[in-house]
């Protein structure tokens, strides 16, 4: 009888050593006898292939002990190894812990584990679609830093694109001179379909879980579903354009309030599920261009007892306003509600000209945990993604100011963190990037500008751009970064992808 063809040196010499790092990283997590017992088990099967052999019920309990960068190594062991390595069931608790993926109900994340890993099971080929958003993660991380992703254009509006919206890879909103909004896929690369939301120009765009608000110059407000793109209901109360629309992130029964902002000089509060007005806030004096939400201030935040008692007392959190009133207002949610008179609680008096552009930088509501045994010394994606530890603040900028303020909230003391003076123009956008710790704006002078909080004085610059940038926005994850141009162009930053 033949002799079975030998195994090859560089396998054999492959193997071993990835055999003694199981080894290792089992046998510290073991006592004395369980370590001699595991020691010996491993001699006794010799030449077997124990991940081979191994179910994925127990293969991702044995994959628990080892950093993603060493499973990447044990990858390379052989085709089997590598397409057992990848499955989904060993990589969504890891992209879970590593904050890429929400952590889901521990009941139902049980369920979805136990049917990931039967599926596979009976399946010939790996999904690999966890494997792969956490390679794509570790590549934004990178082009955040250096800022060299693939870059290109879309030629879809009518006019300029004054309301932009990344709600997820798979749907970049914008707002056309007609009245319509377009939707794409940054994802596939692919367009999507248009909404008929509105018969005047979409002048802002927001969003919460699955349902899109956009705000027109016809007054009104439309509200579709975000992902079957049925058009729920129309908001109609306001006696001029609606030119700015805010969702508070923290939702009632799963359904957040929405908050517009009109050239009518009053601030409206509305349940979108029950297609009601719960309020209108009047105080500002002239046309409402910019709002923002902050939910509530962590306590250690607060710069004066006066903050402190604000935030122990608001549950529900802060409305942000601009106008071309020069004013900035900062308005109690909850006490706005329910008193008869708006309540104002903070300002700021006679901006530098009409405020332009405004919004909220908040990193303790994106904070990435760090994984266990994981430290950030070690970690490349949790150092570009760790928090720098500053109190929520707002940016905003004026009409006649090429440069951004920034004010803690909710006292609006000036913060120390420095504002750099930036453009050559008027700034029309601002976009808080949390989980990098950037912030980023764009201008009348063609240009956008990236600024790295956690230095100050360092600075992306982007040119290319065929007239004034006027809208910008970026995804829950950054992954998607996409301006809009007063001619028109959506120009999208794919940051998971390099040059």
């Amino acid at each position: 009888m033949p002799k079975p063809p030998a195994e090859p040196s560089s396998k054999k010499v492959c193997r071993s050593k990835n055999l003694e790092l199981i080894k290792a990283k089992l046998g510290n997590a073991l006592n004395a006898y369980e370590r001699r017992e595991l020691i010996k088990f491993l001699e006794q099967i010799g030449t077997c292939d124990i991940i081979e052999k191994l179910p994925f019920s127990i293969l991702s309990l044995v994959c628990e002990y080892f950093t993603p960068h060493e499973l990447c190594q044990l990858r390379l062991v052989s085709k089997e190894w590598d397409k057992k390595i990848t499955h989904d069931c060993i990589w969504k608790p890891i992209c879970q812990d590593y904050g890429i993926l929400a952590a889901t109900h521990t009941s139902t994340a049980t369920a979805m584990a136990d049917a990931t890993v039967s599926n596979q099971e009976s399946s010939s080929s790996s999904t690999l679609s966890f494997f792969n958003t956490f390679k794509r993660s570790l590549t934004t991380s990178r082009n955040w830093k250096i800022f060299q992703s693939k870059r290109y254009e879309l030629h879809l509006s009518k006019g300029p694109i004054l309301s932009l919206l990344v709600a997820d890879v798979t749907r970049v909103f914008s707002g056309d001179l007609d009245g319509s909004i377009h939707v794409w896929n940054a994802q596939s690369n692919e367009y999507v379909t248009t909404l008929k939301a509105h018969t005047k120009h979409v002048a802002c765009l927001a969003h919460h879980q699955d349902v899109l608000a956009s705000g027109s110059s016809d007054m009104t407000i439309a509200i579709h579903n975000m992902y079957s793109f049925e058009k729920l209901h129309i908001l109609r109360g306001h006696v001029g354009p609606v030119t700015s629309l805010v969702f508070t992130s923290k939702a009632t029964q799963n359904e957040a309030l929405l908050i517009s902002g009109s050239t009518d000089r009053t601030i409206r509060i509305w349940d979108t599920k029950k297609e009601t007005c719960l309020r209108i806030l009047h105080g500002q004096e002239n046309t409402i261009i910019s709002l923002a939400f902050s939910a509530s201030i962590p306590h250690e935040y607060c710069q004066s007892e006066a903050d402190a008692s604000s935030v122990r007392s608001n549950k529900a959190g802060y409305i942000i306003s601009g106008s071309s009133d020069r004013n900035v207002f900062v308005w109690d949610l909850k006490k706005s509600i329910l008193d008869d008179s708006p309540q104002v609680i903070n300002s700021i008096m006679g901006t530098n000209g009409p405020v332009t552009a405004m919004a909220v930088y908040d990193e303790s509501a994106h904070n990435t945990p760090t994984p266990a045994g994981t430290t950030i010394a070690n970690s490349p994606y949790l150092l570009a993604r760790q928090p720098i530890h500053i109190p929520p603040f707002i940016i905003y900028a004026s009409m006649s100011d090429a440069t951004i303020s920034l004010y803690s909230i909710p006292g609006l003391e000036k913060t120390y963190i420095e504002a750099p003076n930036i453009h050559r123009g008027t700034i029309w956008s601002i976009t808080a990037v949390p989980l990098h710790s950037k912030l980023i704006t764009t201008s009348g002078d063609r240009t956008a500008m990236i600024w790295d909080l956690k230095s100050p004085k360092k600075c992306t610059t982007l040119g290319g751009f065929d007239s004034t940038v006027v809208s910008s926005a970026v995804s829950p994850q950054e992954e998607i970064l996409c301006f809009g141009t007063e001619k028109g162009t959506l120009i999208v930053f794919d940051l998971q992808e390099f040059h």
